[in-house]
């Protein structure tokens, strides 16, 4: 709720509760007795409220620009993810691909979108499959110190053609009880 509108409200209930002080003699005698001490209780917590509402709008206010330049470098970061120059994916610790690059979709020659969700090992040769599943359990693992590793293999383009990669992996997180992200990068051989 806007200051403004908190103001207005707490001005509303106070005439509310005047115009009702002024019909007093209309009430019991007890309630009568114990009407000015809640009048003053109702008056106290508006006035806390309307203390807490200016409060949370500062807090808003100050919270926005940071929030802003996060979403600014988030930006960046991303374009610089979909604009490289290689292919880049990001899988979770199953191998299932997060995110895919353009550049990725390009060499795999298949739509943007294609390949999320999809496993890491469907796009590489079945030679390798057994050594990716190694190396993502070992990222996996917190008692291993492994966070990057090195792969030569093919990828498996559309149309069954093969092509010679060198994938470079690197743990992009590890949690104890949360989800591990693996980053890809997939860099074609000239041959």
């Amino acid at each position: 709720m806007r200051t403004e509108e908190m103001r207005l409200k707490v001005t509303t209930l106070t005439n509310r509760l005047s115009r009702l002080h002024h019909s007093l003699d209309q009430l019991s005698p007890r309630d009568r007795q114990e009407f000015p001490e809640m009048v003053g209780y109702l008056q106290h917590a508006l006035e806390e409220l309307c203390a807490a509402d200016e409060e949370l709008q500062t807090q808003n206010l100050l919270l926005r620009e940071p929030q802003q330049k996060l979403d600014e470098e988030r930006g960046d970061y991303r374009e610089l993810f979909e604009e490289a120059p290689f292919g880049y994916v990001m899988t979770d610790s199953q191998g299932a691909i997060t995110h895919a690059n353009r550049a990725i979709h390009e060499l795999m020659m298949v739509p943007e979108g294609y390949l999320e969700e999809k496993r890491l090992t469907t796009i590489l040769a079945y030679d390798i499959h057994p050594a990716v599943h190694s190396m993502l359990c070992q990222f996996c693992d917190a008692s291993t110190k492994l966070t990057r590793g090195e792969l030569q293999t093919s990828l498996l383009r559309r149309g069954k053609e093969m092509l010679p990669v060198v994938i470079l992996a690197r743990l992009l997180r590890r949690q104890e009880m949360g989800l591990t992200m693996v980053g890809w990068t997939i860099c074609g051989l000239r041959g």
